[in-house]
């Protein structure tokens, strides 16, 4: 079946089917199940030969993906002046490297105060 068939059955110009077709554009998930019930295949017919990634992949893409990892970064770029970038960059880097946080010392009780002097609550 050509580009401009699939394109006319999928009510959408020939060049928005090769976009899809070269991962130019992302294919919403009905379109793609509209593909393909009109080429006659399952949906699966287009993940073969993909495998999953490897725990370690998964993991990192998981680290990646939490709340708190994209909101780092949507602040990190929203820092204007690169050189202060640069900085944090740097210091994320170094603390990173120490020992982990498990190992930390526990901070003195005087750092448990509040300002109004009153113990803060652990």
């Amino acid at each position: 079946m050509s580009l401009e068939t699939l394109g006319d059955a999928l009510g959408l110009a020939m060049q928005q089917v090769q976009k899809y077709e070269s991962a130019t554009n992302r294919i919403s998930a009905s379109r793609l199940s509209a593909t393909a019930d009109i080429l006659g295949v399952p949906i699966s017919f287009f993940f073969d030969g993909l495998t999953p990634g490897t725990a370690e992949e998964t993991a990192l893409r998981e680290r990646l993906e939490r709340r708190e990892t994209i909101e780092l970064t949507r602040l990190y770029y929203a820092i204007p002046d690169a050189e202060v970038r640069q900085r944090f960059l740097e210091m994320v880097k170094a603390v990173a490297a120490r020992k982990p946080a498990a190992q930390y010392m526990p901070l003195p009780e005087a750092s448990m105060r509040r300002r109004d002097g009153r113990q803060a609550r652990r």
